[in-house]
């Protein structure tokens, strides 16, 4: 960034470095100096955009950067008011591009716009809201089948595991299924094997395990911890939670030994477990005088 600047570079070029340098700070883990290189190729991307012209991909890209960083640094608010003033200057683009020409349709826009609903209808679920979080995602998902002119997109993936969030929080529960088993479905067309998949899985068998479906809740929890180890990237928190899930879900069979090695390495996780140490701790002495009768 700083040799394009020396050089004269055009703001375009030093927008997209600086915009590109963010993504890597914030893969990182660095989220402060992320939200600088943001705010620095906003500074840059914008000025046209002010002026009365069109925004670029690339703006829209780093704003939902930026809005994935706000959530970073806790703050949700803020974040869901970036993603809706992205939504709107998308929504005004497409209506001015498809009024001048009905014919050929910005693909790129519309696969933006659908990325902006479906992070907006995840910050609406975390926050809430899950009837306007639904009504967010399933509008992403249209814009997607619109894009791809069929259902085996990648970014559905994400759309459709939020739709099933969203469905389940509403008290939907056989909608709520569907929609991840259509996840799964599109996550095993186009080869995608990463951390939504993981959670497709673990939020499926979440579903069956409330149904009192023990025997396939445990099925779908384990390949969710297969995932997670395979990938490498979930955290000790995310961890034990799927072994709490596998331990609750195996109390209710007869595999009562294995209940209890899951909620031992659950309990294991100490201080990283935070609040829900403490009902790890509560299924392990549960399952340790279960084990016990047994054994009597």
């Amino acid at each position: 960034v700083a040799q394009l600047s020396a050089a004269g570079a055009a703001a375009p070029a030093r927008a997209l470095a600086a915009g590109r340098l963010g993504a890597v700070l914030h893969d990182q883990g660095r989220v402060d100096p992320a939200m600088r290189q943001y705010f620095a190729a906003l500074q840059e991307e914008l000025e046209p955009v002010v002026q009365g012209g069109a925004a670029t991909e690339e703006t829209y890209e780093v704003l939902q950067d930026m809005a994935l960083g706000q959530r970073g640094l806790g703050s949700d608010e803020a974040a869901l008011e970036t993603v809706e003033g992205v939504l709107t200057m998308q929504k005004k683009q497409k209506a001015v591009e498809e009024a001048e020409n009905t014919e050929v349709k910005d693909l790129a826009l519309v696969r933006s716009l659908a990325r902006s609903l479906t992070f907006g209808a995840e910050l609406l679920r975390g926050s809430g809201h899950p009837d306007k979080a639904l009504k967010w995602a399933k509008q992403a998902r249209e814009l997607l089948l619109e894009a791809a002119g069929k259902a085996e997109d990648p970014d559905a993936l994400e759309v459709l595991n939020v739709i099933g969030s969203a469905e389940a929080a509403l008290g939907h529960g056989p909608e709520a299924y569907k929609a991840w088993e259509e996840a799964q479905r599109v996550a095993h067309a186009v080869g995608e094997r990463g951390e939504t998949l993981a959670a497709v899985q673990f939020n499926m068998g979440n579903q069956l395990l409330q149904e009192k479906r023990y025997e396939q809740a445990v099925g779908l929890f384990e390949k969710s911890l297969a995932l997670e180890q395979e990938l490498g990237a979930s955290t000790p928190a995310d961890s034990a939670a799927t072994h709490f899930a596998i331990a609750t879900a195996l109390k209710h069979t007869t595999r009562t030994q294995e209940a209890l090695r899951h909620a031992e390495t659950a309990a294991s996780a100490g201080a990283a477990a935070g609040a829900e140490l403490a009902r790890y701790k509560q299924l392990l002495t549960q399952l340790q005088k279960q084990a016990s009768v047994v054994e009597a």
